[in-house]
């Protein structure tokens, strides 16, 4: 080998090694998407490892997830790599695969195999739930690639209300290993209503060291996700900051029970061990997210506290394939609220905006006003909701709220002339109990998500169709945005002096109608992860709906006035 070639490759190795870690940063562009147990893409979780048992010299069996945080180490579960003695098995007996996305497909090309070096546990013993963690030291260096990269580990302590993503390959419906990577989001769940959900299961298990996630309407980790992590986002990086734990387990099986809540293991308090071990430099360094939620300064300001009565766990939507005018699913939108009067004649819809407030149109001047909010219905004036499909998966019964307070732009007079300002906020005379079916919808509280604009967007609602005058089951559609310029004379006599205060979108067969007043018009967005946003309120539709565009109300436009009104 001649002297310039040793010197180039010396080089290249150095220039290699010179680069400034990097973490949590995909390099193979995917589509993003909301999913409910959907199949993934190769390079989407790039740091996702596979760990396998080396049952004998030639085969091997898949076991366990795991994390790449380094080119040195893999973070996963303490149980996956602890045998039925309780002892931490031999270094020998694992395998590491990185870049895999089928168990079924090996591509050389895109995947690497390590084996381990050592394993590095918290503690002694491999019992109980607490700091179930390990970390692999690989034994040789992973060479980062577009499928192979490090995640980043979280440091924000407080992970309540973020939704994350858990991808594995773990036990599917059909109860068998799924051969390709899936992923679902988990919104983190507050502490007591876990425990409420399953005392046997959670009492004794949580405490700063392990934090709950997840649904209990079928979506959940299963066996073969253990060790897998839960992922959050923030300004397009992605962190680890839980690990799959434990969750119920069936009565006379060994499998998951999926009907329940994951225990997950919070790595903010074993970010010095992590350190310790890795000697990853960036960990307990202040960043952003360590700071807090502002300074001092920060409480005294009347919008940052009005935002913070928004909650942030908000917008979560685990369906991804929507198509003109077809019945929602269960738990689809677990923010549409109904309007109740005294003459039970159903009128408007809104959203349910926080635990104390619905979204919707002004109602509070007329003779006949709302006195009742419904929550959590999916088939009108039915008490509890099954699927057409599956009689024994139902929602909880639906929730009614007696309405504290009416208010409306002060604005506003009437549709026939300041219509611009058709916007409502019902108070609900207590605190709204978050369920699955029961969940707030997402606002543009922020600068970039008032300036969004969206090609298409969702609706939903009970309103009328051709074929009747008012649904029963709840529908949904995408409608795309519109020009508005067909109602332009019409916008003018009604007030609307401002182009930013209207959005018009439907037409050609699908769009909003009679009694769909009020609803929500939204779509997923990146915001906290993705997130349903409402962008808009029903306000008009055509005669002969569905032919011409809706109109709806922006609400970015009309965000401050809300942040004004919202109380504690």
């Amino acid at each position: 080998m001649s002297f310039l070639r040793v010197c180039a490759i010396i080089c290249a190795i150095l220039a290699d090694f010179a680069e400034p870690f990097e973490c949590g940063i995909r390099k193979v562009r995917t589509t993003e998407v909301i999913v409910n147990g959907h199949e993934s893409s190769p390079g989407k979780w790039p740091w996702h490892a596979a760990i396998y048992y080396r049952e004998d010299r030639r085969t091997s069996k898949y076991v366990c997830g795991g994390t790449l945080i380094s080119r040195n180490f893999v973070l996963t579960a303490k149980h996956c790599v602890v045998g039925s003695n309780g002892n931490v098995l031999a270094r020998r007996s694992l395998l590491i695969w990185l870049g895999m996305h089928s168990l079924d497909v090996m591509n050389p090309r895109i995947m690497q195999q390590n084996d381990v070096r050592k394993i590095h546990c918290v503690g002694n013993d491999g019992s109980g739930k607490k700091n179930d963690v390990a970390l692999l030291e690989l034994m040789t260096e992973v060479r980062l690639t577009s499928y192979i990269q490090p995640a980043c580990v979280n440091q924000v302590v407080d992970l309540a209300d973020k939704v994350g993503t858990v991808v594995g390959w773990g036990v599917t419906e059909h109860d068998e290993l799924s051969p390709v990577l899936k992923e679902s989001q988990m919104p983190v769940i507050d502490t007591r209503i876990c425990i409420e959900s399953n005392r046997a299961v959670f009492g004794q298990a949580l405490d700063s060291s392990v934090f709950c996630a997840g649904f209990t309407n079928g979506t959940t980790v299963c066996n073969g996700d253990s060790g897998g992590g839960l992922f959050f986002q923030r300004n397009d990086v992605w962190y680890v900051g839980g690990i799959v734990s434990f969750t119920e387990q069936r009565k006379g099986s060994q499998l998951c029970q999926t009907t329940g809540y994951a225990g997950f293991t919070d790595l903010s308090g074993l970010l010095s061990w992590i350190k310790n071990v890795t000697e990853l430099g960036y960990l307990l360094e202040q960043d952003e997210d360590r700071v807090g939620r502002g300074s001092e300064e920060d409480d005294d300001d009347p919008t940052t506290t009005a935002i913070n009565l928004l909650p942030k766990q908000c917008g979560i939507y685990t369906v991804n394939r929507i198509v003109g005018g077809q019945n929602a699913n269960l738990y689809e939108f677990p923010w549409m609220a109904i309007l109740l009067y005294n003459d039970d004649v159903f009128r408007a819809t809104g959203s349910l905006i926080s635990k104390r407030y619905v979204l919707t149109i002004a109602l509070c001047k007329y003779p006949n006003k709302p006195v009742q909010v419904r929550l959590g219905d999916h088939v009108r004036d039915q008490y509890k909701d099954c699927s057409p499909n599956d009689a024994t998966f139902c929602t909880p019964p639906v929730r009614d709220y007696d309405i504290e307070k009416c208010e409306q732009h002060i604005t506003f007079k009437s549709r026939n002339t300041t219509a611009m300002y058709d916007i409502g906020l019902l108070r609900l005379n207590r605190d709204v109990v978050f369920e699955d079916h029961i969940q707030p919808i997402c606002l543009p509280v922020t600068d970039a998500l008032r300036q969004l604009k969206l090609s298409s967007y969702i609706i939903a609602g009970w309103g009328s169709t051709r074929a009747e005058n008012a649904t029963m089951v709840l529908k949904k559609a995408t409608v795309p945005v519109a020009n508005c310029s067909i109602y332009r004379d019409k916008l003018e006599v009604l007030g609307f002096t401002n182009n930013d205060a209207f959005l018009c979108a439907g037409g050609k067969g699908t769009a909003t109608c009679l009694r769909d007043t009020g609803g929500p018009l939204g779509n997923l967005v990146q915001h906290n992860g993705m997130r349903f946003v409402q962008f808009g309120i029903a306000t008009f539709s055509s005669k002969n709906c569905g032919l011409l565009p809706s109109g709806y109300i922006s609400v970015s436009h009309h965000m401050d006035w809300i942040l004004a009104i919202v109380e504690p």
